[in-house]
């Protein structure tokens, strides 16, 4: 299983800051996996970790990604930290 490392940033489009979805650049996506949407993103200074949607797109640069304020909060990141991000297998 791939993984990715990513620094936080904030989403650049309001109306999808207001989803508990995350946002990273096309190409980060794919160097994932090809078919998952969800995956496990990683605190790794806390081991807390929570499960997320993430959506492809081109409005955030590439190593990046995009999650809303309380999310962040919950996880503990900020701003510029590092994240690690993992596809969730489906078990069927």
């Amino acid at each position: 299983m791939s993984q990715l490392n990513l620094t936080i940033c904030k989403i650049p489009n309001l109306q999808e800051a207001f989803t508990y979805e995350a946002y990273c650049n096309s190409d980060d996506l794919a160097q994932l996996t090809s078919s998952p949407s969800h995956f496990e993103i990683l605190n790794p200074q806390t081991n807390i970790s929570h499960i997320f949607k993430i959506n492809p797109t081109n409005d955030i640069s590439p190593g990046k990604i995009g999650i809303n304020a309380p999310s962040r909060k919950y996880m503990n990141v900020k701003i510029n930290d590092l994240i690690v991000a993992k596809p969730v297998l489906s078990s069927t």
